[in-house]
């Protein structure tokens, strides 16, 4: 087990302080342009000062707190895409509150450092020396004392221990040696499917993340022990699917979460809840269209908001949904319907040719691009032009405006 490093000693190994001032002095500049710099002067590592400003910059939108550390040392070669955000970062970190986890395939250690602020105590493994080294004096230099980094592999780490923990948290690679990327379990490194029993035998609680892409009912289908299934979405965008295993047998929850503005917003129900539920249809368009959060689509939730929340969809395939009256506590964004169009019609083309507005199609047979070109409709404006197909099968384009600061939504 790598030993704790100061946090000045590591800066020092790989950048003097000139090295250190050249980066916050470059911190926006190109990185390809920095590393053909003429006249650096000769006590600045360049390599290492581009490696720090380029990983700042990667980190800015998804790690803001980490990229605007100065004493946070960046890998050499960050993989942001499968890396955790901060904010899906500090949900997860909930589910650890109190636990003694072991974070079994360390990288990076976002999701590490963030647990460690809410778990008694964390144990970081990785098989990386390099990474192990890094995330030493990462931890070390934001404050936590609570983290022991072990450098290994995770599971064989678990495997010649007697060691139990309440939690072990896992992010399997999703990329192979040719940088392909994978959405499978089996296909990941490691495979959990066949150590689930032994995970378990080793902790109350499993935790595992999976690509946003997994299907949800594909993923309850091979995990045996899921309790909980949570879709997590930033903006409205699906970054992660947790997994919750634990010992026995029951519906696994789903839960849907959107994270938006400080704001955590939170969908549950059961897959059998889902098939069971009555919906209802529109025989006409209300005043009010609503369009589901992508985890609710992502999680299959197409029938349960007719139920939960008295509104009529629009078809069997068209998972948007109506009401006459404003649901602020709807799970997703809501608009004001203002006309409703035959996508060929006079009026249609009339009022909307040249004009600019946002489009989305949901059950419709152009794409976005289509009726742009077909119609004239520029992108931007106010407006919101929903193409759907309706309850009796009728084409229609739904002009809407966005009802303002509902459910946190932008």
């Amino acid at each position: 087990m790598p030993q704790p490093l100061a946090s000045s000693a590591l800066r020092e190994r790989f950048g003097s302080p000139a090295t250190w001032v050249f980066v916050r002095e470059h911190a926006d500049d190109d990185v390809h342009a920095l590393l053909l710099r003429k006249n650096v002067p000769p006590e600045v590592d360049l390599r290492f000062a581009a490696q720090q400003v380029e990983g700042r910059q990667k980190a800015r939108a998804k790690l803001p707190l980490l990229a605007a550390n100065p004493s946070f040392i960046f890998p050499a070669k960050l993989g942001m895409e499968q890396c955790s955000s901060e904010s899906a970062a500090r949900y997860k970190a909930q589910l650890f509150a109190g636990k003694a986890i072991a974070d079994v395939t360390g990288g990076l250690g976002v999701d590490a450092l963030y647990a460690a602020r809410r778990a008694k105590s964390v144990c970081y493994v990785e098989k990386s020396e390099a990474l192990c080294e890094l995330a030493q004096h990462n931890f070390s230099a934001l404050g936590l004392t609570n983290i022991e980094v072990r450098c290994g592999d995770g599971i064989q780490l678990l495997q010649h221990t007697s060691r139990r923990f309440d939690a072990i948290y896992l992010d399997p690679s999703r990329r192979d040696g040719n940088r392909n990327s994978h959405a499978l379990l089996a296909d990941c490194e490691p495979n959990v499917l066949p150590h689930q029993d032994f995970l378990l035998s080793r902790a109350e609680m499993v935790v595992l993340k999976a690509s946003p892409m997994l299907d949800v009912a594909q993923a309850l289908r091979e995990l045996r022990h899921v309790c909980e299934a949570h879709v997590v979405a930033v903006k409205n965008d699906c970054k992660e699917l947790l997994l919750v295993c634990r010992q026995g047998k029951a519906e696994p929850l789903i839960r849907c979460v959107n994270i938006h503005a400080g704001r955590t917003q939170t969908f549950d129900f059961t897959l059998p809840e889902e098939r069971a539920a009555a919906v209802r249809y529109a025989e006409n368009l209300r005043r009010y269209l609503y369009e589901p959060n992508v985890t609710l689509l992502k999680a299959g939730a197409l029938k349960l908001p007719c139920l939960r929340f008295g509104v009529e969809k629009l078809h069997p395939d068209t998972h948007l949904y109506t009401s006459d009256v404003l649901l602020p506590e709807f799970p997703g964004r809501a608009f004001e319907v203002h006309d409703v169009f035959a996508p060929g019609s006079r009026a249609f083309k009339s009022q909307m040719a040249g004009s600019s507005a946002s489009v989305t199609v949901r059950n419709f047979p152009l794409t976005v691009a289509e009726i742009r070109k077909k119609y004239g409709v520029k992108d931007g404006g106010s407006a919101y032009l929903f193409a759907a197909t309706l309850r009796n099968g009728e084409r229609r384009i739904i002009k809407t405006t966005k009802v303002q600061q509902f459910c946190g939504q932008e």
